[in-house]
């Protein structure tokens, strides 16, 4: 049983894990080429959507992308921002929420986003059970909407 935020998370954060993320992030956006796959819709400049990303870690990812579609809003969740810069720091169409993936949503966020983003994200499942974060994030999603899954394959 998870007792702390702490133990959720089964890697550290400090200045080298935030150091790894920030590299990853741009070794990840290399060699796909971008941040969100070329075949997603996405109106120019994002008017009018709304992305979350799962996992937000040090924000770089949701930093990156406001440049792409500064008119889109995009929603970082983590179950902590010890590593984000602070919130005033960021971009002006971002913002940072505290969530628990693997706890029941509050209902605000239900049928919210176009696009949900996660990265490597494998590591923090738990149980090596997906379904309860899958439930959540097809909650989040509103009508005509997908989730992006950026991650390894362990096999």
């Amino acid at each position: 049983m998870v007792t702390s935020v702490e133990d959720a998370y089964p890697l550290r954060r400090n200045y080298l894990s935030s150091m790894r993320l920030n590299a990853q992030h741009y070794l990840w956006k290399d060699t796909v080429g971008s941040n969100l796959h070329p075949g997603i819709p996405v109106p120019k400049y994002g008017e009018g959507i709304r992305i979350a990303d799962i996992g937000t870690g040090t924000g770089i990812w949701i930093t990156d992308i406001s440049r792409e579609y500064p008119a889109a809003q995009i929603d970082g969740f983590d179950i902590s921002f010890d590593q984000c810069p602070h919130p005033q720091s960021l971009p002006h169409n971002t913002s940072l929420r505290s969530v628990d993936i693997y706890q029941p949503l509050p209902e605000d966020l239900y049928g919210v986003y176009d696009i949900i983003h996660l990265r490597l994200f494998l590591v923090v499942i738990r149980n090596d059970d997906p379904v309860p974060v899958l439930s959540n994030l097809v909650k989040m999603l509103s009508g005509c909407s997908l989730v992006l899954v950026d991650d390894n394959d362990p096999t």
